[in-house]
């Protein structure tokens, strides 16, 4: 009979592998930089699956770049453009919320998020769905296989 995580004294957090240090955030024309904000992710690779969290957060000295974002990702991906990761959540600082999709880059080696509007929606940028400010957060929640 096998134990528990718990029984055994292992904290499922521990199993995740921190990513913090190792997120790119880019753009398609100027990238953005992080400044005084925070960036902070993590992942844990069970077979070929791949679970990915992360967070940014926007400080006072955080510039946002232009042009479409997107995120690298801790393990390469299968050559799949067509799936959905997962979700994208924005809060900006007046409390509004925005959810999107994320998916893969054009070369699969970062995800974008697409916003949930009707139709194509669109790839979130420093303006859309709005504009950054400070303490304005980004967070993401993916699941994709990897062959790494």
């Amino acid at each position: 009979m096998s134990q528990s995580y718990a029984s055994a004294g292992i904290k499922p957090d521990s199993l995740f592998v921190d990513f913090s240090g190792s997120v790119v955030w880019d753009a398609a024309t100027t990238s953005p930089a992080i400044g005084n904000g925070t960036i902070t992710a993590k992942y844990i690779r069970i077979g070929n699956l791949v679970i990915y969290m992360g967070r940014i957060v926007a400080g006072s000295t955080t510039t946002f770049g232009t042009g479409e974002y997107e995120i690298n990702f801790p393990l390469a991906p299968t050559q799949n453009t067509n799936d959905n990761l997962g979700t994208i959540w924005l809060r900006d600082n007046t409390n509004l919320d925005w959810i999107a999709v994320a998916f893969y880059n054009d070369g699969n080696t970062a995800f974008q998020a697409r916003g949930m509007e009707e139709g194509a929606g669109t790839i979130w940028t420093a303006t859309t769905p709005a504009t950054w400010a400070v303490d304005d957060q980004f967070a993401w929640h993916l699941a994709y296989e990897t062959q790494v």
